[in-house]
């Protein structure tokens, strides 16, 4: 085998072992919504906005600074910083009579992988939260019960 050779074949190992690192942390995005959703017991919630148009509970993806607004994203659109894929959640908790409010709760989340293991980092978190991939998904319970417990505890000091 020529060094020319050597090489090709240690960039194309390196490209798919990037390709599986960045796969998984896709797979975490995309299952997010669905699994917060049923963490936190959302069925078929209709939460309104000012002009009356139906809204949904949950949005992930990029956070729009000139809109102040998280905007849904394909995966491949979410920003990366080193190993970290970065993404935004907005929680709207609609009030429970027709003249009450929405509050909107938006937090961040960076995760990254090593191997089964999950880091989960928000600046809503005070600590890194471990979460791990079993029978190739990640349970991120843990996560979601730290957002709850944040949430919760933000809402009854108010």
């Amino acid at each position: 085998m020529s060094r020319y050779d050597e090489l090709r074949s240690a960039a194309l190992r390196k490209s798919q072992k990037e390709d599986l690192y960045w796969s998984g942390l896709y797979k975490v995005y995309n299952k997010f919504n669905k699994d917060f959703s049923e963490f936190l017991g959302v069925n078929n919630e209709i939460i309104k906005d000012s002009s009356n148009e139906r809204i949904p509970v949950l949005t992930i993806g990029v956070y729009d600074e000139e809109k102040q607004c998280v905007d849904d994203a394909f995966d491949s659109q979410l920003p990366k910083d080193n190993n970290f894929l970065c993404f935004y959640c907005c929680l709207r908790i609609g009030g429970v009579g027709a003249s009450d409010g929405t509050s909107n709760i938006l937090f961040d989340i960076n995760v990254c992988r090593d191997g089964d293991e999950y880091d989960f980092v928000s600046n809503a978190l005070t600590n890194t939260i471990k979460c791990y991939e079993v029978d190739g998904n990640v349970d991120m319970t843990r996560f979601f019960e730290a957002i709850y417990n944040k949430i919760i505890t933000d809402l009854n000091t108010r």
